[in-house]
């Protein structure tokens, strides 16, 4: 199963901000950040959002790919994010809606119908805006960050009631089967490219 994630921080306050660590408990997968094995970049016009890629790619790319042994209908992606001085956790539960093909991804720009690609955007996400629906991190609540429209998706934060300083924020997100063709089709335009097949994180 080809797995496409793109951990995300959303800045909304000038700190700086680095990737720390991802763990998939599921594959026994653990990444370490600060460049060693994944990288934050940039790799959107909007650089007030961060992604975390991996450190061997030659370029800034939309996140990582993942190859498991076996079909994952669920699986947790646990992101510690570095902002400052300080450490916060980022923890989404994917929930694969279908088994018809061997890739997923969180992107949800390529869920859509795109040339020789159907649709495969589900029902659950129909009324759903991709900037305010998919998993992100953020440091400050400053207004809701996911749409209230979609039962595609759910969230919850620790903060402190004074700052809105987040400690942790735990989300849920269901996701369609994708071809692995469009995930990894090098001719799809995307707003960043995608990660290159030499970079795949192999788990199991």
């Amino acid at each position: 199963m080809l797995i496409h994630l793109t951990p995300s921080f959303f800045i909304t306050r000038p700190a700086p901000v680095d990737i720390a660590r991802i763990i998939i408990p599921e594959i026994n997968l653990d990444l370490t950040g600060f460049g060693e094995t994944v990288k934050a970049r940039t790799p959107f016009p909007n650089k007030c959002i961060v992604v975390a890629t991996p450190r061997s790619s030659r370029r800034n790319c939309n996140g990582l790919f993942i190859e498991t042994p076996a079909f994952l209908p669920v699986f947790t992606v646990i992101c510690h994010w570095n902002v400052g001085i300080f450490q916060i956790t980022h923890q989404v539960t994917y929930t694969v809606l279908d088994a018809d093909h061997d890739a997923v991804s969180d992107d949800m720009m390529l869920w859509s119908g795109f040339q020789r690609w159907p649709d495969r955007v589900p029902t659950c996400h129909a009324a759903s805006i991709p900037a305010k629906t998919q998993p992100r991190m953020r440091a400050w609540q400053e207004g809701p960050m996911s749409s209230d429209v979609s039962s595609g998706v759910s969230s919850e934060e620790d903060a402190d009631p004074e700052t809105g300083w987040v400690f942790e924020r735990r989300q849920t997100f269901a996701i369609p089967t994708l071809e692995r063709e469009r995930v990894t089709d090098p001719q799809r335009y995307h707003a960043a490219p995608m990660p290159q097949l030499s970079t795949i994180f192999h788990a199991g």
